[in-house]
């Protein structure tokens, strides 16, 4: 062998074991760095015109936000998610008007702090986003966790037993269909 011929492990150094491929996109092999070669890749092609960018990329719009679409929240609530719930349940799916009668009459203590809230939504998507009232319907409503109150109470011998004070959330969105359901 000659000394002036370069031997193909000498000058740089390779990553990982000796005679093992380099890593394809980057330095730790990470999806991350993966994700960062196929951009280059892809940027490269869109720089020669192949691809146009603007015609692949999805408009991403989140709950409530559409056109005809609008949502209010509540937080706080002092009530369990649980109990809310079944308020929750009774006025998905339904026209507002409806969804307002169910409330009204409800005799569930929480469900007077929904009925505000609906009205809130309501009065949101008719002077924010010009919706019709009488087409709106009640598209989806969830209901969340939000704190707890840890108390305890002195029980016999003295040992104490928690007491937890849950308080949700809810989310209302309200929609315009073009006819009544």
């Amino acid at each position: 062998m000659n000394k002036k011929e370069p031997n193909e492990n000498s000058g740089k150094t390779m990553q990982g074991k000796k005679g093992s491929a380099p890593k394809q996109g980057g330095g730790n092999g990470s999806r991350k760095a993966l994700s960062k070669s196929t951009s280059k890749a892809l940027s490269k092609s869109v720089g020669s015109g192949a691809v146009d960018t603007d015609s692949l990329a999805l408009k991403r719009v989140g709950y409530g936000q559409g056109e005809r679409e609008c949502r209010g929240k509540a937080r706080m609530l002092r009530t369990s998610p649980q109990k809310l719930n079944d308020v929750a349940k009774s006025i998905r799916c339904k026209p507002v008007e409806r969804a307002m009668q169910e409330l009204r009459f409800s005799r569930r203590r929480i469900a007077s702090s929904v009925l505000k809230l609906l009205r809130s939504v309501i009065a949101n998507a008719e002077n924010n986003k010009q919706l019709d009232v009488d087409k709106l319907v009640v598209k989806e409503a969830w209901v969340g966790k939000s704190a707890r109150l840890r108390r305890f109470r002195p029980r016999a011998r003295g040992r104490a037993a928690p007491i937890i004070k849950d308080f949700s959330a809810i989310t209302i969105v309200v929609e315009e269909k073009d006819e009544r359901a």
